[in-house]
């Protein structure tokens, strides 16, 4: 699950980037999107839809402090910049803060590593400004501790796998 969750951050990373390219390299342009990354997945645990909802409810509604205080102090943050260790209750608020989009819970399933993946609908925020973003679809990986958020990392908005049928015996 690790090497899948390296891929669909690196492909939520370069998703997620954009700047100039090489005036000597000859600018190459895909025809369709990448396909999103298939997970194998289980449902999630259901206290944990309920703290990722609630944060996401939290944000869109505007209210940063409340929603940072669903964070654990330490926590780490992941969104296409590098890793952000979450030290202080102020750099959770900062986080927090930076994320341009309110979002609308989708789906949510528990994923290999200990990871909840969550996907959202993106929608503007008081003191947001999702522009563009605004109902695209976006994918979060969570981990928890001690009721809280204690790891958040954007991801590529996967595509679950069907589950493997029970052995009938």
């Amino acid at each position: 699950m690790r090497r899948a969750l390296a891929i669909a951050v690196a492909a939520a990373a370069l998703l997620a980037g954009c700047g100039g390219h090489d005036a000597k390299k000859p600018v190459v342009r895909s025809q369709a999107p990448p396909k999103p990354p298939a997970v194998r997945a289980a449902p999630a645990h259901p206290r944990d839809v309920a703290l990722i909802r609630r944060w996401a409810d939290t944000l869109r509604a505007g209210h940063v402090t409340a929603a940072a205080r669903l964070f654990r102090v330490p926590a780490i943050a992941e969104n296409g910049t590098g890793e952000l260790l979450l030290d202080t209750p102020a750099a959770t608020r900062e986080f927090n803060a930076s994320l341009p989009c309110g979002a609308v819970l989708l789906d949510a399933r528990r994923v290999a590593g200990g990871y909840t993946l969550a996907i959202f609908r993106l929608t503007d925020r008081p003191g947001g400004d999702c522009g563009p973003g605004t109902g695209g679809r976006a994918a979060t990986a969570f981990r928890f501790g001690k009721g809280r958020i204690s790891e958040w990392r954007r991801v590529a908005v996967p595509t679950f796998e069907a589950p493997r049928p029970s052995p009938q015996v």
